[in-house]
């Protein structure tokens, strides 16, 4: 199995990037998902459904994922697995002056490319 690591960095403190990164209800405003919500719980055992087209600037095809949030440690790591559609868990890990945002998976880059917006 392929595994990719990004690793990505903001001058933003680290609450900050962290409200944003674990409110889904953000991520249609700063990531290629079209839409994005909370099926049930909050923090610790949050499930996830998001999608997402699988060329960027086509709105066809598009793939939706389910994921649920298995490490809640604000603002210092927040973890998931995928329930379905693509394969993988990723973990991010901020420091406390600066946001660094590390995310190994056995699929693409994710959300670390949009920490540095």
């Amino acid at each position: 199995m392929l595994e990719i690591e990004v690793q990505a960095q903001s001058a933003a403190a680290a609450t900050t990037v962290w409200a944003i990164l674990t409110d889904a209800t953000t991520w249609t405003a700063w990531s290629p998902v079209d839409r994005a919500q909370v099926e049930s719980g909050h923090e610790l055992g949050e499930v996830r459904r998001f999608r997402v087209p699988l060329v960027a600037g086509l709105s066809w095809p598009r793939l939706t994922s389910r994921e649920r949030t298995t490490i809640f440690e604000l603002p210092r790591r927040w973890g998931y697995e995928m329930l379905s559609g693509v394969p993988g868990v990723r973990v991010t890990q901020p420091r406390s002056t600066s946001s660094r945002c590390r995310q190994a998976a056995p699929t693409s880059a994710g959300v670390c490319r949009y920490v540095r917006r």
